[in-house]
């Protein structure tokens, strides 16, 4: 081809780089270079050509996460570097995908030489967000030293060639108060941006800066949140710093001003991350059965450390040292203490900060084992208090605490054995536990809401228990569908229940399988077994008006109305189950209430179910 084919079909390949989102445009981007690269590898736009190319793989890899387009994208863009060392765009390619590929090295080599030193560039623009990027990741990554050595040398070549940039130190911010480890740099340079730049999101910043232990001044925390809040224009951001701005209220123990913030908050937006601050305040005001209430709303969504050990610290508080133990070890099985930065798992989709973490990232792993220690040395349960702080001096050899806790506990000639088995117990379920923690419970939410609108509803009346009912049932639905239904669970209930309960109506098995399925998912969980237990008292419903038929008038929908026709009308033989179907129909009405009912009830209902052998019964 001559040269000025070669050009025009570079000139269709560029066109296709443009909003670059497609596999097929890649594909037609790869082909055309190659075509351009078999005829004149020594044409003047061959450097473009393999840029381009190290794009569609780039945008391959993004599309299918295939880390061999990666790869192939460096490669390109070193062959761009080849034939022209000091290409600037090939560079900065170069430099994302090296901090994609975690090759933090290669991208400050090529970031050195990257000529621009105009922060405000298109060009520079994009490189400090690669960098924003290469935070985000690192600070959800445990945490590695190579990882942090790589990203300070970019951190420093980045202020090298721009300087003390606003936007550079709002960005940097979070690596210092993420893997950098380091919040009197954070702080630093949050001033900084701020002197030039003020802004809500710098302001949000610093304000978390203040709260770190190295820093500690929470009367200045207070006031940059509501500078930030003051500043910010967007609902949801404004939205997400006030629930930071109610954590440094109720660390600087302006309780009444944080109870308004908080009462708002989750009026206008109730989620599992406002449930569970609200406990914690309620906690250190000592209204240990509300806080409890409120903990146990934020856990029925997710399972998070924070919560965990708040409802665990409100046991203790309450004396039930049984109930702390659980929590405690729960919260155990949770923690990781090699993250970066801790983040909650809220409802909305959002990774926030919620209040038990602000201080360091150990301080919820301490918290819990001193917690779990006091609570057994109350219970007097000394071998396995000394147990666990065997493996609190091991996690945590630098707290001073535990040479207390050794001259208080009774001397143990040895807590090794004990010790052995939980370290490994805990080993365990911490595997287990990495999939419960990050499950949030949407329908949870809902659940919720439907129970706190109950008390509107006269559910002594069939029409409220119908209104009820219908939203229990869209609650239902939610959670069925977060089944698979090609799971190992799903199928052996399936199996199970259409090969023991043959007799049973279809719509009767199909309930029965779906409650079955939905208790072995969540019967280790903390959550309301309302909706379970619902399911399984469909079962007993849907089988008697089979079986009654026509001496059920079709105005009665409830499943009291249906025992109250077989105790009036003295149908047999059911009248010699009207002690057990009254058990179910309680369990039902239970529901409407928030946080009733536990494991245990969903448990009673089954052995009514299973051991009483009413399910055989109805026949």
């Amino acid at each position: 081809m001559s040269e000025e084919e070669i050009q025009a079909l570079y000139l269709e390949q560029f066109e296709l780089t443009k909003g670059l989102n497609e596999a097929n445009k890649c594909h037609k981007i790869l082909d055309i270079g190659k075509r351009i690269i078999e005829h004149q590898q020594n044409s003047i736009c061959a450097t473009g050509t393999y840029v381009n190319m190290a794009l569609a793989k780039r945008v391959l890899y993004l599309l299918n996460h295939n880390q061999l387009d990666l790869e192939e994208a460096k490669d390109f863009c070193s062959r761009a570097l080849e034939l022209k060392h000091n290409n600037q765009v090939a560079l900065r390619m170069l430099y994302g995908i090296c901090l994609d590929l975690k090759q933090y090295g290669d991208a400050n080599k090529a970031l050195a030489q990257y000529e621009d030193t105009n922060i405000f560039s298109p060009m520079s623009v994009q490189i400090v967000e690669e960098y924003q990027n290469a935070i985000e990741w690192a600070n959800r990554e445990e945490y590695r030293e190579d990882n942090k050595k790589g990203l300070d040398e970019i951190t420093n070549t980045l202020f090298e060639k721009f300087g003390m940039n606003a936007g550079l130190c709002a960005v940097a911010i979070s690596y210092y108060l993420g893997v950098g480890n380091d919040a009197l740099k954070a702080y630093e340079l949050g001033k900084r941006s701020v002197e030039e730049y003020p802004n809500s999101v710098t302001y949000n910043s610093l304000g978390w800066v203040c709260l770190t232990p190295e820093i500690n001044r929470k009367d200045i925390a207070v006031g940059f949140f509501e500078k930030a809040i003051e500043l910010a224009e967007d609902e949801e951001l404004k939205k997400d710093i006030t629930g930071n701005y109610f954590i440094a209220l109720l660390e600087n123990e302006q309780f009444k001003e944080a109870e308004k913030v908080m009462c708002d908050l989750i009026e206008e937006y109730p989620c599992n991350q406002n449930f569970s601050n609200y406990a914690e305040l309620l906690k250190r005001q000592g209204k240990l059965e509300d806080a409890l209430e409120w903990g146990k709303k934020a856990l029925f969504i997710v399972e998070d450390d924070t919560t965990l050990l708040v409802v665990a610290d409100i046991y203790k508080k309450m004396k039930q040292y049984e109930n702390a133990v659980f929590m405690y070890q729960k919260c155990l099985e949770h923690i990781s203490v090699d993250e970066n930065v801790y983040q909650f798992q809220d409802i909305n989709g959002k990774q926030l900060y919620s209040i038990a973490s602000n201080n360091s990232l150990g301080v919820i792993m301490f918290e819990a084992l001193k917690g779990i220690i006091s609570a057994y040395s109350f219970l007097r349960e000394y071998e396995q208090a000394k147990a666990y702080l065997l493996i609190a001096k091991e996690r945590m050899p630098q707290k001073s605490e535990w040479e207390i806790w050794e001259q208080t506990l009774p001397e143990i000639e040895s807590a090794n054995q004990r010790y052995i088995e939980i370290k490994e117990q805990l080993s365990q379920n911490s595997k287990k536990a990495v999939e419960q923690k990050r499950s949030v419970r949407q329908w949870a939410l809902q659940l919720i809401q439907l129970q706190n609108n109950s008390g509107q509803l006269n559910l002594d009346e069939n029409d409220d228990w119908d209104k009820y009912l219908e939203k229990m049932d869209e609650v239902l639905n939610q959670m069925v569908q977060a089944v698979n239904k090609d799971s190992i669970i799903y199928q052996n209930s399936r199996n199970w229940v259409n090969s023991t309960y043959t007799h049973l109506d279809a719509d009767a098995k199909e309930f029965l399988i779906t409650a079955e399925t939905l208790y072995e998912i969540h019967k280790m969980s903390i959550i309301d077994f309302a909706p379970i237990i619902v399911e399984y008292c469909k079962v007993v419903e849907k089988q008697l008006r089979v079986l009654l038929g026509s001496q059920i008038p079709s105005s009665m929908h409830m499943l009291g109305q249906i025992i109250g026709v077989i105790s009036t009308n003295n149908i047999h033989p059911y009248t010699l189950y009207l002690s057990d179907l009254r058990a179910v129909n309680q369990l039902r009405r239970n529901s409407a209430h928030t946080g009733l009912l536990v494991r245990n009830d969903a448990d009673t209902i089954r052995n009514i179910l299973y051991v009483n052998n009413l399910l055989n019964n109805l026949v």
